[in-house]
């Protein structure tokens, strides 16, 4: 997923106002028009540029974005400190997750306390869900 925010050069604590001045900044400087040794770099630039806006200039929208930030921080964490004895870019096999949950909830910390959901082949396009993209 992008950093929009180093897209735009600034801190995820700047208000919207400084937001909008760094887009304002840089899309004049990387605007096609103004660049035409370079224009396709600066197209593309201009582009991701925007794309960052449409986020972060939008209050709804970066509240969601940030949302999906942390989550996505919080499952490489899990993933990244071996929980459970999965290494890093390892799937979890059904068995094994079944496995699992039988020893949690003979520790207590069965489905019924805890309420686990299991999901299989899940994937989110975050950024699209953000933009607000449209279902395949």
């Amino acid at each position: 997923m992008k950093d929009y925010y180093q897209v735009l050069g600034v801190s995820k604590d700047m208000s919207h106002e400084e937001i909008k001045k760094a887009f304002r900044g840089l899309a004049l400087r990387y605007h096609p028009d103004r660049n035409p040794q370079s224009q396709k770099q600066a197209e593309e630039k201009f582009k991701e540029i925007n794309e960052a806006y449409q986020v972060l200039g939008d209050e709804h929208k970066r509240r969601q974005y940030d949302y999906l930030i942390a989550l996505t921080q919080n499952r490489q964490k899990f993933v990244t400190e071996d929980a459970f004895g999965v290494s890093v870019g390892q799937s979890v096999d059904k068995e094994a997750l079944q496995q699992l949950l039988r020893r949690l909830a003979a520790l207590g910390l069965g489905s019924s306390s805890v309420g686990w959901v299991i999901c299989e082949d899940v994937s989110v396009d975050t950024v699209g869900a953000v933009a607000g993209g449209n279902q395949p």
